[in-house]
């Protein structure tokens, strides 16, 4: 499966407001396996604290609450100007970079709209 950046902001903005659906559950366009796989994305970039639950059913991840570094991606994502600028940036190198490149470009653009 592909990283979706998209899908990963989508999970923290829920995160943020105490909304995320429970386990397996869709989240927006995604579906929840496709939820799922990003919510263990999300906790293996330490955005976010949480744990995974082992089953005979199969594996899930709780997520509890965001870090720092999960709040600070969040406030340079939430424009959606300067999240579509950076999406754009994304899709003319092929589309996929790493959550901390995503986390810089964000600054960066925030920064050029600040004339920083």
């Amino acid at each position: 499966m592909k990283r979706n950046m998209n899908l990963i902001r989508e999970i923290l903005i829920n995160l943020e407001a105490d909304s995320l659906p429970d386990e397996d559950e869709p989240i927006g366009e995604w579906d929840g396996e496709t939820a799922e796989y990003h919510k263990y994305l999300v906790l293996d970039a330490e955005l976010a604290e949480g744990f995974e639950t082992k089953t005979r059913a199969g594996n899930s991840v709780h997520l509890s609450r965001l870090t720092n570094k999960g709040h600070d991606f969040l406030e340079a994502a939430q424009s959606p100007t300067i999240w579509g600028k950076a999406i754009e940036k994304t899709k003319e190198i092929g589309g996929a970079i790493s959550v901390d490149l995503m986390g810089d470009l964000l600054k960066n653009i925030t920064k050029n709209q600040l004339g920083i």
